[in-house]
């Protein structure tokens, strides 16, 4: 490739990445390197395109090329930085990014990944914390330098000033997709109100590997509540039954318990964007089977518990539908156990 080709791969690839679009960017870089194969500054842009994708061993091998290229670059080291604590290697990391802002001590946005590194050691939140207002304050208009305030500060369990910092990020640049997906996690809520903030910033960003793991996360807890609200209404039933005919005091509990869940999973779907819901819908159909398998148990033991109430009414049924919450509460955690190894 020519000299007057290669800038131009380089301006569209990095135009790629600041749209978000990590798989084109990796296509278009990759095809320049096929030419140039020893462009420290194609390896870098490589380097960010992997890390987008979630393919950070890759990642730091790009990264690496380029500090053996140049081992003076800082955006080589930046970049080490950056995959090694993808890869949960935070000692090495930290060295990375304390040498970008040695090489580098004016530039803001190496304090402010040096603040983002160091806060992922609770040994080093002092460093990190100092890091992150030393960027602010060498660029107080720029949304990195108080998303990195945000970050350390949610590490240091200072919510109050993450969510204002993460919203003066969100001030400056509305599209910050992190700090919007950080924000919606940070300010807690209901449910629905998280999954459209992490929603919002997985539309920004939809090749983010972790923010689709959030949304998952909301998902499954919404789940879990929805399966709560049926306990608590089988609970309720078998109070409401308790002076009913025999067949009623078991049907009666079971068909509060479906409705119950039904009713709480539609109101929450009909308040979510259509974007989550589909992502919400999907994610139940995959666990279909997990999710009647706990249903029909709890109905079956609370209905069990409910026939037990019959000769003294309502109290076997109040000790019977404890047993049921322990039971159907054990098979979640192990499904949920198995499902994320």
């Amino acid at each position: 490739m020519s000299d007057g080709h290669r800038p131009g791969a380089e301006e569209r690839a990095g135009l790629l990445l600041d749209l978000g679009r990590h798989a084109e960017a990796r296509r278009e870089v990759e095809a320049a390197l096929a030419a140039e194969p020893d462009s420290a500054s194609l390896h870098g842009l490589r380097s960010r395109a992997l890390d987008g994708l979630g393919e950070h061993g890759e990642a730091l091998a790009s990264a690496e090329r380029v500090t053996a290229l140049l081992p003076g670059s800082a955006a080589g080291h930046r970049q080490r930085a950056v995959a090694l604590l993808r890869l949960g290697r935070t000692p090495e990391a930290l060295a990375a990014a304390q040498e970008t802002v040695r090489l580098e001590p004016q530039h803001w946005p190496h304090h402010a990944l040096l603040a983002q590194v160091a806060a992922d050691d609770p040994r080093s939140l002092r460093l990190a914390w100092g890091a992150a207002l030393h960027a602010v304050s060498l660029a107080p208009e720029q949304a990195d330098t108080h998303f990195s305030v945000g970050f350390v500060a949610s590490r240091r369990r200072d919510h109050r000033t993450a969510v204002t910092a993460y919203e003066r990020a969100l001030a400056i640049h509305p599209g910050h997709a992190t700090a919007l997906h950080n924000l919606a996690l940070e300010r807690g809520g209901d449910l629905s109100q998280q999954a459209r903030g992490v929603g919002a910033a997985l539309r920004l960003d939809p090749q983010r590997a972790d923010f689709r793991a959030s949304l998952d996360r909301v998902v499954r807890r919404t789940l879990v509540a929805a399966w709560l609200a049926a306990l608590v209404a089988l609970l309720l039933g078998v109070g409401a039954s308790a002076d009913s005919p025999a067949d009623q005091v078991v049907v009666l509990p079971a068909a509060l318990g479906l409705v119950g869940v039904v009713a709480w999973l539609a109101i929450t779907l009909h308040r979510l964007p259509v974007g989550v819901r589909r992502h919400a819908v999907a994610y139940v159909r995959g666990r279909a089977g997990t999710v009647l398998l706990l249903l029909a148990t709890t109905v079956g033991l609370t209905a069990l518990a409910a026939t037990a109430a019959l000769p003294g009414r309502l109290a076997p049924g109040l000790v019977g539908a404890p047993l049921s919450l322990l039971v159907g509460l054990v098979g979640v955690g192990v499904t949920h156990q198995r499902r994320d190894r």
